[in-house]
């Protein structure tokens, strides 16, 4: 993947920063969908969350109400942030930027794919 990205990052080209006003229903199914079928997800429900609620369950409901909405707060807070961001960072974003950007990760992914083939135990 690493090797692929470096290869195309010359033709690649920064976000259209135009910008596009109404609500995209498809953006926010599509990241409901990769939140809910993220393995990252299930993992953590599995393991952190419900551990997290028998903890909360101590206070009874009022817990996990709490739980639940603070939950939702740092959801959102933490999206506003990158979204807000993002929105004014796209406009220092000039395509040699944004090629550069995908060349160091795409060498930080090889170096990584690497490491793990190395250092298996």
């Amino acid at each position: 993947m690493g090797i692929i990205l470096i290869l195309t990052a010359p033709k690649m080209t920064a976000l259209d920063k135009t910008v596009q006003p109404g609500f995209d229903k498809g953006l926010f199914i599509g990241g409901f969908l990769f939140s809910v079928i993220s393995p990252g997800f299930i993992v953590w429900w599995a393991t952190i969350g419900v551990s997290t609620i028998v903890k909360a369950l101590l206070f009874g409901m009022a817990g996990v109400i709490f739980l639940t909405f603070g939950h939702w707060l740092a959801d959102t807070l933490w999206y506003w942030s990158i979204s807000y961001a993002l929105d004014k960072g796209k406009a220092h974003l000039t395509d040699r930027t944004y090629r550069n950007a995908i060349r160091f990760f795409s060498i930080l992914i090889i170096f990584l794919g690497f490491s793990f083939l190395i250092i298996r135990k």
